[in-house]
């Protein structure tokens, strides 16, 4: 992926290419590059490559837009909100995907940023991913019906029955799991990562979830302590406290 005038954009391909494949799910989220926060309410457009507009979608409060794309050729994204530099994406190869997932970072000055693309190794349907390993029972584990049951007020309440879970202040962004006294998770929102997490003195980031998400948008979380446990493609080095992994009922399925 290269840079084009002022915009980032980190592209994961999930799913394997799938020939005859008429229709395919564009999934994204916007965040500003400074903070690492979620953009909300942001315009986002889906062009031909000749600019021609094939539809629209405001990101929600976790910056997160998705498309149903049957175009048959490349499109691109055109990202706007007031106080950030309207972002126009390089045309996007969806054929032969059946999932396609962009982040794109914006910038309130301008500043030219360095490109980034990761491959996701994940190729199989998300959420029956997440019932496989909660069936495996390694990890903890919590569905969207046992949420409604409980009748939990704020996402970080929910975390807060993990074993392992202690919440934290952090910053302005209120409430912050961690794994183990001083050592934070790294959170990742259906496929996303919010944060670094890391070893023991090192700050997760300031992730307001309890701002970007509400208990009635989950569809399952999953819990995972150490390097031991969590699955492979979350394994990095940042991982070391433990892996925190929302899914939405907006995301991937």
């Amino acid at each position: 992926m290269r840079a084009v005038g002022r915009w980032f954009v980190a592209v994961l391909l999930v799913a394997s290419p799938t020939p005859g494949h008429s229709q395919v799910q564009l999934l994204g989220r916007v965040i500003e590059n400074s903070s690492e926060q979620a953009i909300a309410a942001a315009m986002v457009t889906l062009q031909d490559p000749t600019g021609r507009a094939l539809g629209q979608r405001i990101t929600d409060e976790g910056g997160m837009f998705s498309f149903a794309v049957e175009h048959r050729g490349p499109v691109r994204l055109k990202v706007e909100h007031i106080g950030y530099e309207t972002v126009v994406t390089p045309a996007l190869e969806l054929a032969g995907y059946s999932s396609y997932r962009v982040e794109i970072r914006m910038d309130a000055h301008g500043i030219v940023l360095a490109p980034l693309e990761v491959v996701a190794r994940d190729r199989g349907p998300t959420l029956a991913a997440f019932d496989r390993r909660r069936q495996s029972g390694i990890g903890w584990y919590i569905t969207r019906e046992e949420i409604q049951r409980r009748g939990v007020a704020a996402v970080t309440d929910i975390l807060a029955m993990a074993p392992g879970v202690w919440l934290q202040r952090s910053g302005r962004s209120g409430r912050m799991p961690y794994i183990r006294a001083d050592c934070p998770a790294q959170i990742y929102v259906d496929g996303f990562l919010l944060n670094r997490g890391g070893g023991r003195g090192r700050r997760g980031g300031d992730v307001g979830l309890d701002d970007i998400l509400k208990p009635s948008a989950i569809e399952g979380i999953e819990v995972y302590q150490g390097l031991s446990k969590p699955p492979p493609e979350y394994m990095t080095p940042d991982a070391r406290c433990g892996v925190i992994l929302i899914w939405t009922r907006r995301g991937p399925s």
